[in-house]
């Protein structure tokens, strides 16, 4: 919702580029400035594979995004330490019960 970001999104446009052929050719980024200059950058590997490998801190909020419809966000910040201390527990069964959603009232 940010007035900033927002008005950055419309000046965005998309478009298939015929030279990407298969999944290998992630696609490319083009920013045309104003004055004429152009900056291109093209992506050859998906965030999280072994050649573009994701830090701790994305798998973290990538978690983070696809668990918050589902758990609140105490329980899922749990589940989170629980899974980093993974080694030390003595039963999987506390884990596993953290990923299980509140009952609807």
């Amino acid at each position: 919702n940010d007035p900033d970001v927002l008005a950055l999104a419309r000046k965005v446009t998309g478009e298939n580029a015929p030279e990407i052929v298969s999944f290998a050719d992630l696609g490319q980024v083009t920013i045309r400035t104003r004055d004429g200059r152009t900056f291109a950058h093209r992506f050859t590997s998906l965030r999280g594979t072994p050649d573009n490998p994701a830090s701790a801190d994305d798998i973290e909020v990538k978690f983070r995004d696809n668990v918050s419809p589902a758990l609140p966000r105490e329980q899922g910040e749990a589940l989170i330490r629980a899974v980093e201390r993974l080694e030390e527990q003595k039963s999987i069964g506390k884990v596993a019960a953290l990923t299980v959603p509140p009952k609807k009232r």
